[in-house]
Order: C-alpha cells, then structure tokens, then sequence
C-alpha cells in the first residue's frame, strides 16, 4: 500500500475526518492512523459523497471496536478484584 501524498493528504485532512465523524482527540488521530486510505483506493470513489460515506462508515466500524475495548477493559478489571 502506497502512502498518501499530495492529493491524498489533501482528501483526508483533519479538519474533513473531524468534521464528518464528529472525532476528538486523541480518538481522531488514532482513527486517521489506522483508516488512512491508500492512494489507490482513493481513486475508487466515483464521488465526494461516496467518499465521506465511507469515512462516515469506518468510524461507525472504530466506534464500536472503541466500545468493545472499553467494555472488555471493564470486564476484565473487575475480574482482578
């Protein structure tokens, strides 16, 4: 996977994924790590709205892996009292 540059950079900038998933920090710049798009696939979406769907997806997908950790993290702590 080719990283982003240029143009990729320029379609997944902060203040557009912050915008559309409604993130903060630290959980915005965990997900812009782990759902950067590769340059390749940048080229699937036919258009914006293709495009931020599918940003507004996977962070649907990384708010519910975030919500899991959580309640695993809960579970397993109460589990060493």
């Amino acid at each position: 996977m080719n990283q982003l540059g240029g143009v990729g950079d320029h379609k997944f900038n902060r203040a557009l994924v912050k915008r559309i998933t409604r993130l903060e920090p630290p959980d915005l710049d965990i997900f812009m790590k782990a759902f950067r798009p590769s340059y390749e696939s940048l080229h699937h979406f036919e258009t914006d709205y293709e495009y931020y769907q599918w940003i507004s997806d996977q962070a649907k997908f990384f708010r519910e892996q975030m919500n899991l950790l959580s309640a695993y993290r809960i579970v397993f702590w109460r589990g060493l009292d």
